[in-house]
């Protein structure tokens, strides 16, 4: 059977990144063996196509590939080509266990890493001894070089979300079940209902193997249907399966409901399963392991619709036909209450893909892992003492709801001028025209028709502006994003402000870092400032907006601030600089501790010169009179006179040496801006401070 297979590797060191006519690895008898913890850099180019015919259950390919063995050790084994972004093309992977003549499929999987789609991870539970077949090959007829990494956990460790998503492995799942309402699974409403009627999520705790005798005359769901494998609804994990069936699913960040349907398909044990107008239900339990509620943020992306429940409360109901990738489409704050939480996961499904990707943020944007203090993943609970429940949370928190944040703040006092002008942007795509952000609807939702989008052409930056037709003096703004998907994509963006000559007064780059908003709005604050046009733009070639409010005072505008140090009444109420009680916190306005002096004039005339050299040696030696400011004579700070001030004196006006200590002279006849304080705690005072300081 291995024989069909016919498969090329260009091994780092063996063959080159170019592929070559003479191949290694033609059969899985030739399978190159690679340790638990491994790198090997490979090539599929060139090779013939394998068109293995599905007897495998994992296939079927047109791509060339190539083998490799591993041996089991009993812990959770994780292969990829995911680590580093290397791979060239759209890569695949398929494990099997058993004979090269006669195989069983462990796991595949195309397109399920966290940051690069098109490369692949399948992990599994592997027996101690178990000898594992690993096959790198393409979607479809891909080909190119990779990278293929292994790695071994000790037996008993279970990562669930080591990259910030929660892993297929760590849903408890109930699919597929017929959806009449389509991609958009019937709005926010219908998605609300129980669709496990007369069963209840919100106190039920489901685990692999339970069935549940849904009543789908109170269901919107139509029915149940995969294929026959069992009477009725049943839930399932990827290890029930596996244990049940000896077939490994498609494993990793993103969760492809559709993948899996196919695997189950292809396995024979029963007729087809659909994956077209059907939904899926998934549970999964995280444990706040400290003493208060833990804020975060469910991150979440789908294909189609989403819900996503903590406990008993919903945070994410998005309503949109739309593709997933794994990455934040929206971001919802949520409570973790202390002790074990359930999180309940709905996907609605019209047609194509079908997949969802679920994991938590901290209260920074940052992904929460298996690593991350104060929170265990515990998935599906198959790994832990008994069964895991939910709780029941009385109030959700009052500033964390479905919505987003709390709601903008009170704009009494002031006027959105946007609706006032006309918005032009650097391109149109999918019908998002660029007045959709001036038209007082902050709806962050694309089936509402207030979004605008540009499109992409040839890599080029996006930007979108608008002319307010009149200048306005700006307080304050707040741009709202997207939220029924691709809300990431409003980074790096930057906001200018011009007036009517198209000079900028006014400009700021917000999440440079590629931070994220978290919840439906950013405010733009402090702007302050008097233009006609603002403009958005971002590095990327995808710029969306649900709103931007550009708010100005319905009365007179505010008066400048005052200005401390450039003699100008600049708010024009009668005082200017230090004068301006606006100045009394700046450093500059503050009065000194102490006597201010210039370093080195030692007798106080306003002048640095031959004389200050002289009197501390008259003073030291011949009985003369003490300087006038023996802080200002003691040129290096000591504290006390010696015969080194005068050699500074002399060094600096006569060698080039360097100036006495600060407060320095920038010259010999210095100015009042040279003054300063002595900032050294020491006896020398200044009796007589020189006028220019005063």
């Amino acid at each position: 059977m291995c024989k069909r297979f016919i498969v090329l590797l260009a091994v780092f060191g063996l063959l080159s990144w170019a592929g070559s006519s003479s191949f290694a690895q033609t059969t899985c008898d030739d399978a190159i063996e690679i340790d638990g913890n491994d790198v090997f850099e490979g090539s599929t180019l060139g090779g013939p196509a394998a068109t293995e015919d599905n007897e495998f259950n994992c296939g079927p390919w047109d791509s060339p590939g190539a083998w490799y063995t591993l041996l089991g050790n009993g812990g959770e084994t994780i292969v990829t080509t995911c680590s580093g972004n290397l791979s060239t093309y759209d890569t695949s992977l398929s494990v099997f266990a058993g004979e090269c003549d006669d195989l069983r499929c462990i796991g595949a999987n195309d397109d399920n890493c966290a940051s690069f789609r098109t490369d692949s991870t399948v992990s599994w539970v592997s027996e101690v001894d178990e000898i594992y077949y690993i096959l790198v090959h393409g979607w479809a007829t891909e080909q190119g070089n990779f990278t293929l990494t292994s790695s071994q956990l000790e037996p008993g460790v279970v990562t669930i979300s080591p990259n910030g998503f929660i892993q297929t492995k760590g849903w408890n799942m109930l699919f597929p079940v017929l959806n009449p309402a389509g991609c958009g699974g019937g709005g926010p409403g219908v998605m609300s209902e129980n669709w496990v009627a007369p069963y209840d999520l919100a106190e039920e705790d489901p685990m692999a193997g339970d069935e549940w005798d849904i009543d789908f005359g109170l269901s919107p769901g139509s029915g149940f249907n995969n294929g026959g494998l069992s009477d009725g609804p049943i839930w399932i994990t990827t290890d029930f399966v596996l244990d049940n069936l000896g077939l490994g699913l498609a494993g990793g960040d993103l969760v492809d409901f559709q993948q899996m349907c196919v695997e189950l398909t292809n396995g024979n044990f029963g007729g087809a399963l659909p994956n077209d107008n059907v939904m899926a239900i998934s549970t999964t339990y995280v444990e706040n392991t400290t003493d208060e509620p833990m804020r975060v943020y469910v991150c979440s992306a789908s294909d189609d619709s989403v819900r996503v429940d903590v406990n008993n409360y919903t945070v994410t109901l998005v309503s949109a036909c739309r593709g997933s990738a794994v990455q934040c489409q929206e971001t919802r704050c949520a409570d973790l209450a202390p002790g074990i939480n359930k999180i309940t996961a709905y996907v609605w499904e019209g047609g194509g893909g079908w997949r969802m990707a679920i994991g938590l943020q901290d209260e920074t944007g940052q992904p929460l892992t298996d690593a991350s203090e104060g929170i265990i993943f515990h998935g599906t609970g198959e790994w832990a003492d008994g069964e895991l429940e939910g709780q029941f949370i009385d109030d959700p928190p009052e500033d964390c709801v479905e919505a987003g944040p709390p709601p903008p703040p009170d704009d009494e006092g002031y006027e959105n001028v946007g609706p006032n002008g006309f918005a032009t942007q650097s391109s149109e795509g999918w019908g998002g025209a660029p007045g959709r952000a001036i038209d007082g609807n902050t709806d962050g939702q694309w089936g509402g028709g207030s979004i605008t989008h540009t499109d992409q052409i040839d890599g080029l930056p996006s930007w979108w502006e608008v002319d307010l037709q009149d200048t306005y003096y700006i307080s304050y703004m707040r741009i709202w994003n997207r939220l029924d998907c691709c809300s990431e994509r409003l980074t790096n963006f930057t906001i200018t402000v011009l007036d009517f000559e198209r000079e900028v007064v006014w400009e700021e780059t917000f999440l440079p870092n590629n931070e994220r908003i978290l919840g439906s709005f950013l405010p733009i604050e402090d702007v302050e400032s008097e233009g006609q046009f603002v403009r958005v733009s971002l590095p990327g070639p995808f710029l969306s907006i649900a709103e931007l409010e550009i708010l100005t005072p319905t009365g007179p505008p505010p008066p400048p601030d005052e200005v401390c140090d450039n003699g100008i009444d600049d708010d024009e109420d009668g005082d200017t600089d230090c004068a301006d009680p606006d100045c009394s916190e700046e450093e500059s306005c503050q009065e000194p501790s102490g006597p201010t002096f210039e370093r080195g004039d030692g007798n106080s005339d306003g002048s640095v010169n031959l004389t200050d050299g002289i009197i501390p040696l008259l003073y030291l030696f011949s009985g003369g009179d003490a300087p006038a400011c023996i802080d200002a004579a003691d040129t290096n700070d000591t504290g006390a006179i010696e015969i080194t001030d005068a050699i500074i004196i002399f060094s600096w006006l006569f060698s080039g040496g360097d100036a006495p200590v600060s407060p320095s002279p920038s010259g010999a006849g210095y100015v009042a801006g040279d003054c300063g304080e002595d900032v050294t705690a020491d006896d020398a005072g200044c009796l007589s401070v020189s006028p220019v300081c005063e």
